[in-house]
């Protein structure tokens, strides 16, 4: 659907596009000429959030972001139902104390003696509820009326807030407050009570939060006094048992001791291994005085033996054991190498060697015996140093808590300063720096801008409806659209005309109307495309009921007679003979179709019926036509009907020819035109299809194809060459025009 189509639906549409638009206009001016004048008051507001002429505590830098928030939450306070309602007791008691009273409602009889008999009580009521800055309830029923009462004069939260405007001036520091009403001096006493009432009660919260600030930073700092000399006695104490001085400088003094008694004892280690080889040394060469020095050789040999087994097995890696092993052996081989020189160059004698051997063996006494007072010492620094250890962690843990609540009693400290500092400046930022003045002139009513708004918003709403209606209507409705909505060829289509259109002015007065014309026009198209498919019997069907296809049969019976075709109408539409109810609903005498004796017919064919009766051949043949088919009372159309039911045309014709029937007439009439029922909901067509040469759908251009319709169209296209196309029926004149 292009946008032209849509531009030349809304030019259809236009006089509803002029008269509606007009209409929404004179109530708009009526409406709004009719208004009582209102007064508006304002009242200016400074909030000093976008100024800092204040003393500060800390760094504090300006933020867009919460300077934005904090004016969105006071436009929100000055809307709230807590300073509303006070501006509602305010004007209230102004009318009840004061003899020019802001307004004088109509009071049902309940309110005025509520008002004679408790006046002072309201007073004194309202006055408590200004003090304490609270809300009436509806729990309590003298507030209840109260309630009642404020609605009565207009001073209830609906009808105040609905007047009242707040809002920022621009991006300044500045909150303008408005109000309109019908009485100048009550705008201004609006706006001026909601700004001190604001003032006031913000304020009673900023005192109530800065009190309670510097509280609650009391308690704390108390709190963390408390925590931090419990951390500092816990220390005390702990080092007071411990007998703890400087536990670090303890602990790294054993330390040394330590490391200093390690190297003493590897010293020692080292030294008794050098005196038990000296000793093994001294006892080797001493056994070798005893066999005259055969037995050194034969050892000499073995050693050397030992040592280059040892070799072959270290190579290529590195074993300790093997390395203590070798080195024992080469000490052992050379003290044997200089005993066997010492013996051959005349050396030591044997008592010197055992001489020398009991030294030796006194002095690895002397080594051991430090050796064990050096491990025991280390035993003794090592359980110390460990005891040392605990104590340090213990201590350093005990500390850092102390550290840690020095930190938090600080810090708490710091902002109980600074909350108590705060709370000695002033805390009025809030100032009126414009009251609200009575307005000498009413404001301007706006009537023709108003008038000027209904006017088009009534025409956009117009065309939002016409093309969103246009959009959503999914049936067919143009010619150009109908192969792409249904999927089947176009034969042709007809124009809507009046319902009131007799069959006879369909020719007769065709010159007396367009609409007439343009039918008779597409009328005589689709007469020459079933001419050109030749074919005589032709079946016309719809997809639902509804289509117009009994009036497109009627009509195109009607253009074929004007060219001097003979036409016989067959009524095979059993669920809905319309075409019997259209030409015979007057005959007394008609056969229908239902009752034709067949039999009595294949005896004429047979030849044997004008034998039985007396009658020729031809007379029979034309008593059985007669006896059959009715005519129409327009010349060439005849038609056979039917009595109608609920049955189908298999069942009719069962057992019965109808196939020789329609030859037969096939002879007597150029076309043969047979009506089928609706496809979605009967089979009737499908059983019709065998006896016809061509068959024609009807489609209404205000049908939607939906999805039960997509099963019959797709039985029509399988029909191949015996579907002759679709009839688009009933098409609007300005949407052919369109098209």
């Amino acid at each position: 659907m292009d946008i032209f189509y849509l531009l030349k639906v809304l030019w259809r549409k236009k006089w509803l596009l002029i008269i509606i638009p007009l209409l929404a206009a004179i109530c708009a001016f009526v409406v709004k000429s009719q208004l009582p004048k209102s007064y508006k008051s304002t009242s200016q507001l400074a909030t000093g959030f976008t100024v800092a002429d204040q003393i500060n505590f800390g760094d504090e830098r300006f933020s867009a972001n919460e300077a934005g928030l904090k004016f969105s939450n006071l436009i929100e306070m000055v809307k709230s139902r807590i300073i509303i309602s006070l501006v509602s007791y305010k004007l209230l008691l102004h009318d009840l104390e004061d003899e020019s009273k802001f307004r004088n409602p109509e009071l049902d009889p309940e309110d005025l003696q509520f008002i004679s008999s408790q006046k002072e009580e309201i007073k004194v009521v309202l006055d408590e509820k200004l003090e304490k800055i609270e809300l009436l309830t509806s729990f309590d029923p003298f507030e209840k009326q109260l309630m009642k009462l404020l609605g009565a004069y207009g001073y209830d939260y609906k009808s105040i807030i609905d007047d009242l405007g707040v809002s920022r001036l621009g991006l300044s520091d500045f909150i303008i407050i408005e109000f309109l009403s019908e009485n100048p001096e009550l705008s201004a006493f609006v706006v001026n009570t909601a700004t001190s009432e604001l003032i006031r009660y913000n304020n009673l919260l900023k005192s109530s939060r800065s009190g309670e600030s510097v509280e609650f930073f009391q308690e704390l700092v108390a709190q963390k006094k408390k925590a931090l000399d419990e951390k500092s006695e816990a220390l005390r104490v702990y080092k007071a048992s411990r007998n703890v001085m400087n536990v670090q400088v303890e602990g790294e003094s054993t330390l040394s001791q330590i490391r200093d008694l390690e190297a003493a004892r590897e010293v020692e280690r080292q030294k008794i291994y050098r005196l038990e080889l000296s000793i093994q040394d001294l006892n080797n060469r001493i056994r070798s005085y005893g066999d005259g020095g055969s037995s050194n050789n034969q050892r000499i040999i073995e050693l050397k033996d030992k040592i280059n087994h040892l070799n072959a097995r270290s190579a290529g890696g590195s074993n300790q054991q093997i390395a203590d092993s070798l080195s024992f052996y080469r000490n052992e081989l050379q003290s044997l190498m200089a005993i066997a020189s010492t013996s051959a160059s005349g050396g030591s004698t044997r008592e010197e060697l055992l001489q020398q051997r009991s030294n030796l063996q006194i002095e690895l006494t002397v080594a051991n015996s430090s050796l064990q007072s050096i491990n025991s010492t280390l035993n003794t620094l090592k359980n110390n140093v460990s005891g040392y250890s605990d104590t340090e962690s213990t201590v350093r843990a005990l500390e850092r808590e102390v550290d840690d609540a020095s930190v938090e009693y600080a810090n708490a400290l710091e902002r109980f300063n600074t909350a108590k500092n705060t709370s000695l400046v002033s805390n009025t930022s809030l100032k009126q720096v414009i009251a609200g003045q009575p307005a000498g002139e009413p404001e301007s009513s706006k009537t023709l801008i108003i008038t000027a708004g209904a006017w088009m918003a009534s025409l956009m709403l117009c065309v939002f409806v016409i093309l969103g209606l246009e959009l959503l209507d999914i049936s067919i409705k143009l010619p150009s659209y109908f192969e792409k909505a249904t999927g089947v060829p176009l034969l042709g289509y007809l124009n809507q005309i009046s319902k009131q259109t007799d069959l006879n002015d369909l020719l007769t007065k065709v010159n007396e109307s367009y609409e007439l014309r343009k039918f008779n026009h597409l009328l005589k198209k689709l007469r020459y495309d079933i001419e050109a498919s030749q074919s005589k019997a032709l079946l016309v069907t719809s997809t639902k009921e509804g289509e117009g296809k009994t009036f497109f049969i009627v009509s195109l019976a009607y253009s074929l007679s004007l060219i001097n075709k003979k036409v016989l109408l067959v009524d095979t539409n059993f669920k809905n003979n319309s075409l019997t109810q259209i030409f015979l609903s007057r005959a007394t005498d008609m056969k229908a179709l239902e009752e034709h004796n067949y039999v009595k017919r294949n005896a004429i064919e047979a030849g044997t019926y004008h034998q039985e009766t007396g009658y020729t051949e031809e007379e029979a043949k034309d008593m059985y036509s007669k006896g059959i088919v009715s005519k129409t009372g327009i010349k060439g159309i005849n038609i056979i009907g039917s009595k109608g039911g609920e049955y189908s045309p298999a069942e009719i014709f069962s057992q019965k020819n109808f196939h020789n029937l329609i030859a037969t007439f096939s002879k007597e009439y150029d076309y043969i035109i047979m009506e089928g029922t609706s496809m979605n909901e009967f089979s009737d067509t499908k059983e019709l299809v065998e006896y016809a040469d061509k068959v024609i759908a009807v489609f209404s251009a205000y049908s939607k194809v939906g999805s039960n319709d997509y099963d019959s169209i797709e039985f029509l296209k399988g029909l191949d060459g015996k579907f002759l196309g679709g009839v688009l029926n009933n098409v609007n004149l300005e949407d052919i025009n369109e098209s």
